[in-house]
Parts: C-alpha cells; sequence; structure tokens
C-alpha cells in the first residue's frame, strides 16, 4: 500500500476519534528519521534510520492524552494515555512532524451556546 493510502486510512481513523470520543484536539504526525551517519563536506552521504513506529494520532482530552502509534504500514500498534503535566509532549515535537490536525474545541463556547 502506498504512504498516501495510509495517511487516509490514519485521518479516518483520527476523524472517527474526533467524532467518537470527542476530544479538544486530535493531531496526526508523522515521526522523522535520525541520522546515523554522515560523510563528506557536504554531507554527500547521510544514512537514515526510520523506527518502527512511524505515525502518532495524538487525542487531546484535557486531563489526559491518548496516544496511539502505528507501523509505517499504518497498523495500529498500541495506545497509551499518558498526563498533560508530563513533559515528554515538548520534547516529542522536535522529533515529529505535523500532518494533519482537527481543530480544538472550545468548550465554553459549546456550553453557551443554547443559552440566550
Amino acid at each position: 500500500m502506498d504512504s498516501r493510502n495510509i495517511l487516509k486510512r490514519l485521518v479516518h481513523f483520527a476523524r472517527n476519534e474526533y467524532k467518537d470520543k470527542q476530544p479538544k484536539s486530535v493531531k496526526l504526525y508523522r515521526v522523522k528519521s535520525k541520522n546515523i551517519l554522515t560523510r563528506g563536506i557536504l554531507q554527500s552521504l547521510q544514512i537514515k534510520e526510520i523506527g518502527l513506529i512511524t505515525f502518532l494520532i495524538i487525542a487531546d482530552y484535557g486531563e489526559s492524552l491518548r496516544i496511539y502509534s502505528f507501523s509505517r504500514q499504518g497498523k495500529l500498534l498500541s495506545g497509551v494515555n499518558i498526563s498533560p503535566d508530563f513533559n515528554a509532549s515538548k520534547k516529542m515535537e522536535n522529533y515529529l512532524k505535523l500532518e494533519f490536525q482537527f481543530p480544538k474545541k472550545n468548550i465554553q463556547k459549546m456550553k453557551n451556546y443554547g443559552k440566550s
């Protein structure tokens, strides 16, 4: 399966997560590859490594974050809950590239919508 179809499936998974479980936001990330070996003055040779986890979907529920990890073929590997106080999300941003994002929901606007 090509990478475009894999991304479509992952966006579909993220959309279902966003509609069904109603988190504040859902983001789809691609894990960046890391350099293993660089040779030459102008880096004429670079060898990069891509790990087992290639894609992450992070759902923000306010009191917790749900992180789903996917393989290069788009298969779900695991899902983990972490607290938002954990500084891993700041550290992870250096290793991730945002591919797709569903907007943040403003809960106050939603509560006051029906009131006049």
